[in-house]
């Protein structure tokens, strides 16, 4: 190209610039006059724009104005894109404009004379035919922005600022759509930016699809999660699409999410929990939490993430008062303790530290949660060592102390104590619980000890001693333990021994540095002027306290290799000095002391044995100086080798001897006659004395009693028995007392030798066993002839009624023979027999049978070691010889099985129980070790019950499987009953000990269940589950053989621990209720071949009818009510039972009553939980008609118990229908109207009847019944009004007629009297005061009734 036609290109292309760009000013010029004439002033410069008029006049005529051609639209639209082009004009029209107040042209610089106004696009976004265009430029410019790598998004909020909460939005769908899908590809600063103005800008119809997007942008960037959660949050969703939302992120919680997310995910779902259907979406927090707080990786950010996250849920339970109660609702809808988790105590705690006005109620929970294995001590265990940042230990302590208390003040229940044990050693022993915590746990241990309540203080001292395991923590706090001594006067013996075993432990000793010998002085200043007392009961303390402290000073941490001096060490000063002096020196004084009183001497022997089998390893020179002492005191007092000349006309022989001549040098034994007869204290003392004397010789002699084994086989002095009738009063009190001692010495033979391994030896434990029982029988026809008479103590305990005798009524009654009087013996422990009634007639010979049961209730022996249930690995003989000659194997027989089954089940009842033995040494017994030992004998036990099963089945095959023939009655068929009892009733206390919620013990408990099993069973490994299974089944196959209900009981209770062990079963359940039908298809007969009756009774037949329904459903129910119906008409006379169920008769019926009605309210509540609403018209069709059967055998079977056991349950029922029927009758009315009035009329019918039933109780003035009349009546109403409301909001209020019901009996007669009209509010105080106090559903067995307080609550239920 030519110079030239350069030139010339370059002047037309100037020319066609200038010309555009004169162009773009007349445009803009245009574009400024047109907004000048419907009032703006554009502004060029630094100065805003203004507006001439109102805003909305502006808004008005700029409509007018483009609606005049298509030309002055796209004019209008072409300068505004024009001015757009500028980023100094576009940001400008985003600015905010001002309306001027004044007819000047210029801008006043006063603020009174201007108002801020929108911005121009916000003006031109009101404008309905311009906002299509004006939203293209902003979200073109907004799309621009978005994608920009900038962390300034100034620009970016202006732009969105624009489209908040426009009045009128022409096509919402597509700038939803189009922010959206900006959304998706802007940078992140711009997405947060976005989500910020998102709820602001889209309308209430785009709410939907723009949570639909959100939620998938969710599970794609999980980086947005908090700002997508606070978007969601502001937007106001209906429910529906909110429960979407919550599956959705619940979804991904349960999924995993990281600690930082799930506060955010967390606050969505709680903003929500004000509805009702919160329980299953707390639920699956809770579940998404446990997962989360179970992290086992500890570092500090994850441990500031879980404490945040519990600070979230703190602050909205605190923000809201539904919050707290929603989540206790969802911890009260768990009804498995398999599905109950470790967080929930955590939650439990949070509740308890952020709810004051809950506390009773969330410790009413926890307790009964408790109480009925629901709350398991593993997941406690869990939840201290895996779930509690040291943050979280800090902010609840408080709480979780508090709760403990309160545990600790209702530990009468073993589970209960177990479980607050656990609870403060877990706390105290946290990694993270510091020193100044551990003073606040031991403060209010402290306070707890002055509890009037003797079972609180226990607990709470058993608390403290199971905290020196760690006595390096404890030691820390000594001075606050001191203060216990502040209690002394206050405690039991039991307890005083406890107290003074802590401090001694963490004051004396091979380990204790000098820091603690101040408090180590004190203490052994109190324990000397106990001893120096002239107070009985002061010395006592005293003398537990010496033992105890000089134990704990003899004490030693390693193995001694001093060698002990070939001379004699029977005097105080040949021990060396040291601990040993000083230990020595302690028991000396207290010995001294104690010395002209035999109670004291024999405590001090006892507590000496006591501290003989503790666990500590202790002086070798303090154990051979007792050694020597009391060997030879005991050979000098008791030894003889000549029989005394007759006391009192009673000739002394030797009796009971095992020794050979051979094994001897000349005739020797126990002098236990002519001490008696003489009234010398030493034989007060003779068991004690000997305990103490074995354990020293087998301490010395590692576990051998050869030393003095003659003892076993010597000779006992005793006045000469051949018949009770010839011997006067006084010479029978004589001879008792003497039996008395030889009982109680044969008991100390047999507990000490038990353990040896020489053949010989055990032959002669066994046969000690038959003179045992041989002494007992010869005592129980001395009792028969002076039943009044007081005996010796066994343990010298002044506080425990185990020494105290009892004496019933008949026995004061004695003194007249010849009237007969009626008695009922004493039930032990749990024992649930019969109580029989006997006579004593003018006889003076009875028989040893009907005496036996009374000596078992009057005459406290000596209990044997727990070491006796080995005796329970020797054979079963059921022939009828007599014991065994030595050259013969060791068996038992029946009598002896029976006599160490009923040993064994008293030592399960104490020790797994934690029942006050007083100063037995059962009361020291572990019961892991009573536990662990028994396992060892478990196989034997296992196979003496096959062997009496088999024996049981045999007489069941003689008489046809009839129960109430005379064999089945005879002593030998009473005893196989009663052993297999017992051994079922053995098996229930092991199996329900509290011990096997430990994980710990889980190894134990499998080794117990493998030796129950066959040897025809495989012994490969199965799961503790899958041996559960096995036992179950099996015991569910000895129904037949329960002969008594009690073992009924047993066998059921047996059952029931196994499953509360392992993971609950629907069908492991129904074959447990199946075994409880069968056994309630029976009839029952006791002893003495008379049906079942009385109190016992009824409560034996309540727990197979509570078993027999757990498993059943609403519907089943109902079924089982219809054929009660039509069964219940041949319940006439006393004698009648059931068809179905032969068990039941005319006078147990309300036991069945009651359990039926309690069912039917407990299905209900459960099953109407998760339903849908077709689902709840059958649940509630089935209601119905339940209560309209229980209400016509009411009527059939018209007693007080019955009428008030409907009235009360009923009233239950009917608050259930209100809270939960009524709104879901309300929806299906219109879609179901003839199945929703069929219950209305269905519950009419038992309704009216009701109410009768309150007008007869008014008129017949029956307070049971009147109680509930003013519960009924607000109910009644409540329901008549709902039942209104549901009927009119469907336009059917003609189908309901409301009137005046007439007062009737419960015959349909109609009651005269108006001073019994419901309606007469002058009578409410004076039902106020016939209120009966609040009794258990036991006591309804008895014909009393219970006020239902409140339906659904877990706190009274």
């Amino acid at each position: 190209m030519s110079l030239t036609q350069s030139s010339q290109f370059l002047t037309s292309q100037s020319v066609s610039s200038i010309q555009m760009s004169q162009d773009i000013k007349t445009r803009i010029r245009m574009f400024k006059t047109t907004l000048q004439e419907i009032g703006i002033q554009l502004s060029f410069g630094d100065e805003p724009h203004i507006l001439t008029q109102e805003q909305s006049l502006v808004v008005r005529d700029l409509e007018k104005y483009l609606e005049q051609s298509k030309d002055v639209f796209q004019s209008f639209m072409t300068g505004l894109k024009i001015l757009c082009k500028k980023e100094k004009y576009f940001k400008k029209a985003l600015a905010l404009t001002y309306l001027r107040k004044s007819n000047d042209e210029t801008i006043s610089t006063s603020a009174k004379q201007r108002t801020e106004q929108e911005s121009l696009f916000r003006i031109f976004l009101k404008v309905r035919c311009l906002q299509s265009e004006v939203t293209e430029v902003l979200l073109d410019e907004i799309t621009s922005i978005s994608c920009e790598s900038t962390e300034d998004t100034s620009w970016l909020h202006s732009l969105l600022n624009s489209f908040r909460y426009l009045p009128y939005m022409k096509d919402p769908e597509n700038i939803t759509t189009k922010l959206i899908d900006i959304l998706e590809v802007a940078t992140y600063p711009a997405q947060l930016e976005i989500l910020d103005t998102i709820p602001e800008i889209i309308p209430d119809s785009q709410f939907s699809e723009t949570t639909k997007q959100l939620c998938k942008l969710l599970d794609e960037k999980d980086e947005l999660t908090g700002a997508i959660i606070d978007c969601l949050n502001a937007l106001d969703l209906d429910a529906d699409m909110r429960t979407e939302v919550q599956d959705r992120i619940l979804e991904r919680m349960s999924g995993g999410t990281s600690l930082k997310d799930f506060p955010i995910l967390l606050s969505f779902l709680m903003s929500d929990c004000k509805s009702q259907n919160s329980v299953p979406v707390l639920l699956k927090i809770r579940n998404a939490l446990d997962s989360i707080m179970l992290t086992p990786e500890k570092s500090k950010d994850k441990e500031s993430s879980k404490i945040l996250i519990f600070n979230k849920l703190q602050s909205f339970t605190l923000s809201s008062k539904a919050a707290s109660e929603a989540w206790l609702n969802m911890i009260s809808s768990i009804k498995s303790s398999s599905d109950h988790k470790p967080i929930d105590y955590l939650i439990m705690f949070m509740l308890y530290n952020v709810a004051p006005f809950k506390k009773r109620i969330i410790e009413a929970i926890f307790r009964k949660r408790v109480h009925s294995g629901l709350f398991k001590i593993n997941n406690l265990e869990k939840m201290f060592d895996k779930y509690l940042p040291q943050q979280l230990l800090k902010d609840y302590l408080t709480s979780i102390v508090e709760i403990g208390s309160h545990l600790a003040r209702s530990s009468g229940d073993q589970i209960i104590k177990e479980f607050c044990l656990t609870l403060f050693n877990l706390l105290f022993n946290h990694e993270y619980t510091e020193s100044i915590y551990r003073r606040e746990i031991l403060n209010s241990l402290i306070v707890l000890t002055g509890a009037s309540d003797k079972k609180t203080v226990s607990t709470v001292l058993s608390i403290i001693s199971s905290l020196t395991d760690k006595k390096e923590k404890l030691q820390q706090h000594i001075m606050i333990l001191m203060r216990l001594l502040e209690k002394l006067d206050s405690l039991d013996p039991i307890d005083v021994k406890i107290v003074f075993e802590i401090l001694c432990g963490l004051t004396c000793g091979p380990d204790v540095d000098s820091s603690m010998s101040g408090a180590q002085n004190e203490i052994h200043i109190i324990i000397r002027k106990q001893l120096c007392s002239t107070k009985k009961s002061i010395k006592y303390r005293g003398i537990i306290a010496a033992v105890v402290m000089a134990r704990s000073i003899a004490r030693i941490s390693n193995e001694d290799t001093r060698e002990l001096p070939k001379t004699s060490m029977k005097s105080l000063s040949s021990l060396p000095k040291g601990p040993a002096r000083e230990a020595g020196s302690l028991l000396e004084l207290a010995n001294t002391c104690s010395s002209g009183y035999p109670d004291l001497i024999g405590l001090y022997y006892d507590q000496l044995a006591s501290m003989l089998i503790s666990k500590y390893q202790l002086d070798k020179f303090f154990l051979a100086w007792l050694y020597e002492t009391i060997t030879e005191e005991f050979r000098k007092t008791y030894i003889s080798e000549s029989l005394p000349q007759p006391i009192n006309d009673l000739e002394m022989t030797f009796q009971y001897t095992l020794n050979r001549s051979s094994e001897v040098d000349s005739p020797m034994g126990i002098n236990i006659g002519e001490l008696t007869l003489k009234k010398n204290p030493a034989i007060l003392v003779l068991a004690p004395r000997f305990r103490l004397l074995r354990l020293l010789h087998y301490r010395q002699q590692d576990g051998n009693l050869s030393t003095i084994d003659a003892l076993l086989g010597s000779a006992v002095i005793l006045p000469r028995f051949d018949d009770v009738d010839y011997f006067d009063s006084e010479q029978i009190k004589q001879v008792a007392d003497c039996l008395f001692h030889c009982g109680n010495w044969f008991r100390e033979l047999i507990s000490g030798f038990v353990t040896q391994k020489d053949k010989k030896l055990r032959m002669r434990v066994i046969q000690r066993l038959g003179n045992l029982l041989e002494v007992e029988s010869n005592l129980s026809k001395c009792l028969g002839q002076s039943p009044n008479h007081k005996f010796p103590a066994s343990y010298f305990d002044l506080h425990h009624e185990a020494n105290k005798n009892v004496i019933t009524k008949s026995d004061m009654k004695t003194k007249n023979p010849k009237k007969k009087v009626k008695t009922s013996a004493t039930v032990e422990a749990d024992d649930t027999v019969n109580s029989t009634v006997a006579t004593q007639s003018n006889k003076r010979k009875a028989s040893t049978s009907k005496i036996s049961n009374t000596v078992e209730h009057k005459i406290h022996f000596r209990d044997l070691d727990t070491d006796a249930v080995l005796l329970l690995k020797y054979p079963l003989s059921l022939s009828d010889e007599s014991s065994p000659t030595p050259s013969q194997a060791a068996t038992l027989q029946i009598e002896e099985l029976k006599f160490l089954l009923k040993d064994l089940v008293l030592k399960l009842t104490i020790t797994t129980q934690s029942k006050n033995a007083g100063l037995s040494h059962l009361n020291e017994v572990i019961p892991l070790h009573i536990i662990t030992d028994v396992g060892y004998v478990l196989p034997n036990l296992d196979l003496h019950l096959r062997v009496i099963v088999d024996k049981l089945n045999k007489l069941l095959e003689e008489t046809d499987g009839r129960t109430d023939l005379a064999e089945m009655f005879s002593p030998t068929a009473i005893n196989y009953k009663t052993c297999f009892g017992l051994i079922l009733e053995s098996l229930l206390l092991i199996f329900s000990w509290t011990g096997f919620q430990h994980s710990s013990n889980l190894e134990v408990l499998k080794n117990m269940l493998k030796s129950m099993r066959s040897s025809e069973q495989s012994q490969s490994l199965h799961s503790a589950h899958r041996l559960i299974i096995e036992l179950i089944n099996r015991l569910s196959g000895y129904n037949e053989q329960c002969l008594e209900l009690s073992h009924a009981v047993y066998l059921l209770k047996t059952m029931e621990a196994l499953y509360a062990i392992t993971t609950p079963s629907p069908d492991i359940q129904k074959k447990i209720s199946a075994v409880a039908e069968k056994l309630l298809s029976r009839r029952w007969y006791n002893s003495k071949g008379i049906p079942e009756s009385g109190r016992n009774c009824y409560l034996n037949i309540d727990v197979l009818v509570k078993t027999y329904l757990s498993s059943a459903d609403v519907e089943t129910l109902t079924g089982l009510i219809g054929t009660l119906q039509e069964q219940i008409e041949h319940l006439v006379s006393k004698e009648d039972s059931l068809q179905m169920l032969n068990s039941i008769d005319k006078q147990n019926f309300h036991v069945l009553y009651n359990g039926l009605c309690s069912a039917l309210v407990n299905r209900t509540k459960t099953e109407i939980e998760h339903l849908s609403n077709n689902q709840h018209i059958i649940v509630w069709t089935n209601v119905t008609l339940a209560l309209l059967g229980l209400k016509n055998i009411a009527q059939k079977q018209e007693t007080r118990t019955n009428l008030g056991c409907y009235l009360k349950k009923s009233i239950a029922v009917l608050k259930i229908f209100l809270s939960h029927g009524i709104p879901m009758m309300e929806i299906m009315l219109k879609s179901k109207p003839d199945e929703v009035v069929t219950i209305f009329k269905t519950m009419q019918s038992s309704t009216r009847f009701l109410h009768h039933l309150c007008c007869y109780s008014k008129f017949t003035k029956d307070a049971s019944l009147m109680a509930y009349v003013p519960q009924f009546r607000l109910t009644l109403e409540s329901l008549v009004y709902r039942v209104k409301a549901a009927l009119v909001a469907n336009n059917c209020s003609s189908a309901f007629w409301m009137g005046h019901l007439k007062n009737k009996d419960l015959h349909g007669e109609e009651i005269l009297s108006q001073s019994t009209v419901m309606t007469d509010d002058t009578n409410k105080d004076s039902d106020e005061e016939l209120l009966p106090s609040d009794e258990s559903d036991t006591e309804i067995l008895n014909g009393n009734t219970e006020d239902d307080r409140s339906v659904g609550s877990e706190v009274y239920d």
